[in-house]
């Protein structure tokens, strides 16, 4: 198992930046606060969800592919899916809180059902629905947990600071809180769930991992970054240059037009199409990564 710290701290902080937006949308449109109960939880978790949505659907083209393509692409996906979430958990959490009659679980929930809507815009965008599943699972636990911290949080500011300030103060930090709390549990859950994936040991995207998603079938590996592993800059790297199939249970890797080598037994082969093994090594232009899998069949 591998766990991508980096990946883990990058969308923490574009989680925490995501939730900063929030309160600033909210601080600034004023959050509903004139409007009655639903309403104002509809304008505010359409807000929250907006900003916090966006600013993790960035990740990937912004540090991980480096494309400002894929960036604007997961930006608008998670923008979109997170003013829908939003608008939709915070109902649910009110609904809730109304029913049992008051207390922070009910207003948790809530933050969870957004945050498995926002931590789902990433699979969503790229079409990946195991991915999908991680990043609402994950979604939810961040939401849960950040939600519970901001709920209390608030709580805590309230009783120390005239109301004003107490909204700002209180927040602005609580909502930063709980965008971290999404965007590192997004990754944290994906790390420790997915069957397969790749770890890149040197190349342009040393130190990156991948996750093969078996639903997904065909992820196409090239400069280009319409490439599902994208390598920008490989001057060695053909813009169509390689596939790994999922195939009746194994990821099959496939030359397309340039040259796959896979290390076994200490030998480097050149190869037209293979089943990958756990631990092979595979040189694609300048890269080489390594195929992981939980599965024995693999």
């Amino acid at each position: 198992m591998k766990i991508d710290f980096l990946a883990l701290s990058q969308k923490s902080l574009l989680g925490g930046l995501g939730g900063l937006g929030g309160w600033g949308l909210i601080a600034f449109l004023g959050g509903g606060s004139n409007l009655g109960v639903y309403a104002s939880d509809l304008v505010t978790g359409g807000l929250v969800g907006l900003a916090l949505g966006g600013c993790c659907g960035l990740w990937a083209g912004l540090f991980r592919d480096g494309s400002a393509r894929r960036a604007g692409v997961g930006a608008a996906f998670g923008a979109g899916i997170g003013l829908v979430g939003g608008m939709i958990g915070l109902v649910i959490g009110e609904a809730i809180f109304g029913l049992a009659g008051g207390g922070l679980a009910p207003r948790a929930l809530g933050w969870g059902f957004f945050g498995a809507f926002v931590g789902s815009s990433e699979g969503l965008a790229q079409r990946m629905w195991q991915k999908l599943i991680y990043g609402a699972y994950g979604g939810f636990l961040g939401g849960l947990i950040g939600g519970s911290t901001y709920e209390w949080l608030f709580g805590i500011v309230r009783l120390l600071f005239e109301r004003t300030t107490a909204q700002a103060v209180g927040g602005a930090i609580g909502l930063v809180l709980l965008g971290m709390f999404i965007g590192g549990f997004v990754g944290l859950v994906e790390d420790l769930l997915r069957e397969a994936w790749l770890v890149f040991t040197s190349g342009k995207l040393e130190g990156q991992t991948r996750t093969l998603d078996a639903t997904q079938h065909v992820f196409r590996i090239g400069r280009s970054d319409l490439a599902e592993i994208c390598i920008l800059g490989d001057a060695n790297l053909a813009a169509k240059h390689a596939r790994i199939v999922a195939e009746g249970g194994q990821f099959v890797i496939e030359a397309v037009e340039g040259k796959v080598q896979i290390s076994r037994d200490g030998k480097w082969l050149s190869i037209t199409a293979e089943p990958l093994r756990n631990g092979d090594l595979i040189q694609i232009g300048s890269s080489r990564a390594q195929f992981y899998s939980r599965s024995k069949r693999r």
